[in-house]
C-alpha cells in the first residue's frame, strides 16, 4: 500500500516540493544535511549538500520526471558545476570538491540517457573528479518506504486515502492531516524513547509530502503551504510536549517551515500577476469574497512572518499590492475570518495605512455587534463562532448546511469582538468603540485560553479555560487602554527563537485559537 502511495507522489511532485522530503529522507538515513533545500541564482548545481554516514561530502542535484537525452542535455551545465565547482559552506576548506555527486530523479532514465551519463563520467574520472551517481524512482520508493518507520493506524490510513483521492482544487483539509500527524506523534511519545520520537518526526514530514499530492498536481500553492504549516506545528507540538531538546526537532520544523514559505512566496507572486482571483464556479458571487479574504489573509500572514526572517522571500512586498487590490471585495461569513482581518490590518498599519487598518478593525467590531445581537429566534444572519471554519460558516450563511447537522445558535455571544476593542484601544481609537458600545454590552464575550503551551497547537483541549463576561455599562475607556497597553507573552516563546515566525499563521490554521492574547501578539509584530 505504502509503495503505491510513494509512487503516486513521486509521479506528481515538483522539483521544489521534492526537496524537503528528500532532505528529511537523508537525515533519517544518517546524513548530515549542510545546505538545502533552497533555490537561488548562486546554486552552482547543488540542490542539497550533505555528508553521508561515512563523512563524505555529497552534492545532490534533484530533478522530477523521467530523464532522456534532451532533458539530460538541458541540465548538463548544472551537473558539470556540481562536479567541478568547489563546495562553498562555512567552516569548510576553500576549494573543496564533492566526494560524491548524485543525480536524483523521481522517474527513470532512458537507455540513451544512461549511455550519455556514462560517457560524461569517463571524462570526469579521467580528470580525477567524482562520478555522477544516478538515483531513480525504483530506488527512491524502497528508501522512502524503509524510512517510514511509524505505522499509520487503519482510521488514519483511511483519512490519508481520503486526502489522496481529493481533487486538489480547494483549500487543504488541514484538520484531517493534523489528526493524522498528531496521532502518529502521540503514539511515539506514549511508546517512549527519544530516538523513537525523532524518527516519528521524520515520518510526519514524509506523510505530509504524500498527503498533498492532489493539490500539488493542481499547482495549488496555498494548499501546499497549509499542509507544510500543519506539519511544522505538529513537529513543534511534539517537541514541546515530549520535552525534547530543541536540536532534536528543530531540523524537521525548519524544513517544514521552509517548504511553506516557498509555496506562500509562489502564491503571492502569482496573485500579484493577475487582475483578479479566478474562480471557475457558478456560485462565484458568493464564493469570491471568501476567496479574497483567504488570499489576502494568507498573503498578509506571509508578509508579517517574513519580517522576522533573515532571508525574506522575494515576493514578500508584493503582498501589499495584492491586499490593496482585493480588500474592497473581502467579506467575512463567520468569526473564523477574524484572524484574516487582523493580519490584513497589521500589514496595512506597517505600511503607514493606519487609518485603513483602524477602519477595517472598527468595521469588524460593528459587524459582530450587529450580527450577533441577541434575537428572540434563531437567525442565519448571526456569525458562526470560531469553531466553524470559513467554509462551514459560508454554508450556514448560504443555507446549504446539511439539515441533519443543525448548527447551534450564535446570537448573543461573541468570540472576537473584544480582540477588536483591544486593538482599537491600543491605538487610541475611542470613537468606533463608543459608537457600538450599547450593542457590545449586550453580548456575552467568550475568550478561551489553552491549558498548556503545546495545546495551542491542537484541534481540541478539554482542559482549556473559557472566560465569559458581560461588559459593565458604563465601562472605563482608561481600563480598556490599560489592558491594551499591557504586552502579551507568547505561549511558545520559551521554545522558539523567533515565535513571530508562526504567530500570524496560528489563527488561520486553528481559528478557535485566535483569542485576545493571540490577537495582541499579532498587533505587536514589527
Amino acid at each position: 500500500m505504502l509503495e503505491r502511495v510513494v509512487e503516486g507522489w513521486l509521479t506528481s511532485t515538483t522539483e521544489i516540493a521534492f526537496q524537503v522530503p528528500f532532505a528529511q529522507l537523508l537525515t533519517t538515513e544518517g546524513y548530515s544535511v549542510l545546505q538545502g533545500p533552497a533555490h537561488h541564482p548562486f546554486e552552482h548545481g547543488k540542490d542539497i549538500i550533505a555528508r553521508d554516514p561515512e563523512g563524505r561530502l555529497c552534492v545532490f542535484q534533484l530533478k522530477t520526471g523521467d530523464i532522456n537525452v534532451t532533458s539530460l542535455e538541458a541540465i548538463q551545465g548544472q551537473i558539470h558545476a556540481a562536479v567541478t565547482a568547489a563546495v562553498s559552506y562555512p567552516g569548510m576548506d576553500q576549494g573543496k570538491l564533492a566526494d560524491r555527486v548524485l543525480l536524483v530523479c523521481s522517474g527513470t532514465a532512458s537507455p540513451p540517457a544512461r549511455d550519455r551519463l556514462h560517457a560524461m563520467n569517463e571524462g570526469y574520472v579521467s580528470k580525477a573528479y567524482a562520478r555522477v551517481e544516478l538515483v531513480e524512482m525504483e530506488q527512491l520508493v524502497g528508501r522512502f518506504c524503509r524510512a517510514q518507520a511509524t505505522a499509520i493506524g487503519i482510521r488514519d490510513l483511511q483519512s490519508l486515502l481520503g486526502l489522496l483521492t481529493s481533487d486538489g482544487s480547494g483549500e487543504f483539509q488541514s484538520g484531517v492531516l493534523l489528526r493524522i500527524l498528531q496521532g502518529q506523534l502521540d503514539t511515539a511519545v506514549v511508546d517512549g524513547g527519544e530516538a523513537r520520537i525523532v524518527r516519528a518526526l521524520s515520518d510526519a514530514l514524509l506523510t505530509t509530502a504524500y498527503s498533498m499530492s492532489p493539490w500539488l498536481l493542481c499547482g495549488n500553492h496555498l494548499a501546499c503551504a497549509q499542509a507544510w504549516l500543519v506539519a511544522a506545528i505538529s513537529v513543534l507540538r511534539c517537541g514541546v510536549r515530549a520535552n525534547l531538546q530543541t536540536q532534536r526537532w528543530k531540523a524537521s520544523f525548519e524544513l517544514a517551515v521552509a517548504a511553506a514559505r516557498a509555496n506562500l512566496d509562489a502564491l503571492v507572486g502569482e496573485a500579484s500577476e493577475v487582475h483578479d482571483l479566478v474562480l471557475p464556479d457558478l456560485s462565484e458571487p458568493l464564493v469570491y469574497p471568501t476567496r479574497a479574504l483567504a488570499i489576502c489573509g494568507w498573503a498578509s500572514a506571509y508578509y508579517l512572518s517574513e519580517r522576522v526572517c533573515a532571508d525574506p522571500g522575494p515576493s514578500r512586498n508584493l503582498a501589499v499590492s495584492v491586499v490593496q487590490r482585493e480588500l474592497p471585495f473581502v467579506k467575512v461569513a463567520g468569526e473564523a475570518g477574524a484572524a484574516y482581518l487582523f493580519a490584513i490590518a497589521r500589514l496595512l498599519e506597517l505600511h503607514d495605512h493606519t487609518k485603513s487598518a483602524i477602519e477595517l478593525t472598527a468595521g469588524w467590531l460593528r459587524t459582530v455587534c450587529q450580527a450577533n445581537a441577541p434575537k428572540p429566534a434563531p437567525s442565519v444572519s448571526a456569525l458562526p463562532n470560531l469553531y466553524y471554519s470559513l467554509e462551514e460558516a459560508l454554508q450556514i450563511q448560504c443555507g446549504t448546511w446539511p439539515e441533519q447537522r443543525t448548527p447551534e445558535r450564535f446570537d448573543g455571544r461573541a468570540y472576537t469582538a473584544m480582540q477588536a476593542v483591544d486593538w482599537l484601544a491600543a491605538r487610541g481609537a475611542r470613537e468606533p468603540v463608543a459608537a457600538v458600545f450599547r450593542e457590545l454590552s449586550r453580548l456575552l464575550h467568550v475568550d478561551v485560553e489553552p491549558s498548556a503551551p503545546y495545546r495551542w497547537l491542537e484541534m481540541r483541549d478539554d482542559e482549556a479555560v473559557a472566560t465569559e463576561m458581560l461588559l459593565p455599562c458604563p465601562s472605563s475607556w482608561a481600563e480598556f487602554r490599560r489592558r491594551a497597553a499591557t504586552p502579551s507573552t507568547h505561549p511558545l516563546g520559551d521554545y522558539l527563537e523567533q515565535p513571530g515566525l508562526i504567530t500570524p499563521y496560528l489563527g488561520l490554521l486553528l481559528p478557535h485559537r485566535f483569542n485576545r492574547r493571540l490577537a495582541s501578539l499579532l498587533g505587536q509584530m514589527h
